[in-house]
């Protein structure tokens, strides 16, 4: 395998106690040409200080707090890599994952992009972000994404030029910023040369669950993000990758909706609830959900709460079997609950 250098880019901010254990493990990296590129977005701890003192090598750059989608465009400019690798400032790398990942990529110079498995601590326990009973290695597609296959940034590794054609990540995006960049990764390239996105199912990286990240917040916190990333994923839209058919992406635009719908609702938020409702009520074509919507805005919120109720009746058991089968969607939950094991 040629060695082209693999830059490890981290955004910072207030993660003074985590930073060094993130680069320790691209130090760990059993592939030796990395550089490690941190931008400080901002932070009021001692990070700056930790970094400095101990470790030296670090290509460092502080900017003020913008957020971590700007922080890793800002990363990306500065790193000289042929490859990028994302990792958050309290998460891990296996010390396969680099050469695992670029191995892929040299053997195969139509894929763009490699993601993998990983493990997620969450308290006591932890568990697999994918169920690892699936196959090694799957190729990604829009479609696959927006079904639930879904890798994390600290997972993922592109070629530099392909994450600059996709334009980096959208600094308009708070939440689902890793999908949006994920589906315009697969719209790069040409109609006969794609750039392809697979996903190697190995556990190669720790994430960590914080009650405090923005994973942790509550969906109606996030809803508009979320809906933004398939409002950008429309057929017809600027950029959009084309790869949806308009039934598939008010399939998926409907189910994003009904989770916000059911957010707000969880929390007493009627009025955000209603502005969902009233994008949803066009989208999926059931009557009966239809004459609930109507009569939403008029009775309580019990009625409201039954349409929602419904939405996601319909979607789960739709989601299931277009996935897998029902039977074969609930066996894939239950493989990998199997897999949640106590952190040593």
């Amino acid at each position: 395998m040629s060695s082209p250098l693999v830059s490890a880019i981290i955004p910072v901010y207030n993660a003074a106690d985590t930073v060094g254990s993130a680069i320790e493990s691209v130090r760990r990296q059993t592939y030796d040409n990395l550089e490690i590129v941190v931008v400080n977005d901002g932070s009021t701890d001692d990070t700056a200080r930790v970094i400095h003192e101990g470790y030296p090598e670090v290509i460092y750059y502080e900017q003020e707090n913008s957020g971590p989608s700007i922080a890793r465009n800002r990363a990306a400019e500065i790193a000289s890599g042929e490859f990028l690798a994302c990792l958050d400032s309290d998460d891990q790398w296996h010390p396969e994952k680099t050469k695992r990942q670029l191995r892929i990529m040299l053997d195969d110079p139509t894929i763009g992009a490699v993601a993998t498995n990983g493990w997620v601590h969450a308290g006591a326990y932890r568990y697999p972000w994918a169920c690892p009973r699936k196959p090694r290695i799957m190729e990604l597609t829009v479609r696959a994404l927006l079904n639930g296959l879904r890798p994390i940034s600290p997972s993922f590794m592109v070629r530099a030029e392909v994450f600059h054609a996709a334009g980096g990540y959208d600094p308009g995006i708070v939440f689902g910023e890793d999908l949006d960049l994920f589906c315009r990764v697969l719209g790069t390239g040409s109609p006969l040369t794609p750039n392809r996105f697979v996903f190697l199912n190995e556990l190669l990286y720790i994430y960590a669950s914080s009650p405090t990240s923005i994973s942790a917040a509550s969906f109606a916190d996030l809803a508009d993000d979320a809906v933004r990333v398939l409002e950008k994923l429309a057929p017809g839209a600027a950029d959009a990758p084309g790869a949806l058919t308009p039934a598939e992406h008010r399939w998926f635009m409907g189910e994003r909706l009904t989770r916000a719908m059911a957010a707000c609702i969880g929390q007493g938020r009627q009025e955000q609830a209603g502005k969902y409702l009233r994008r949803l009520e066009a989208l999926v074509p059931l009557p009966l959900i239809y004459r609930l919507h109507r009569r939403a805005a008029r009775l309580s919120p019990a009625v409201l709460r039954a349409a929602v109720a419904l939405h996601q009746a319909y979607l789960r058991v739709g989601r299931l079997y277009r996935s897998w089968g029902i039977l074969g969607g609930a066996q894939q939950a239950w493989r990998k609950y199997l897999h949640r094991i106590p952190i040593p």
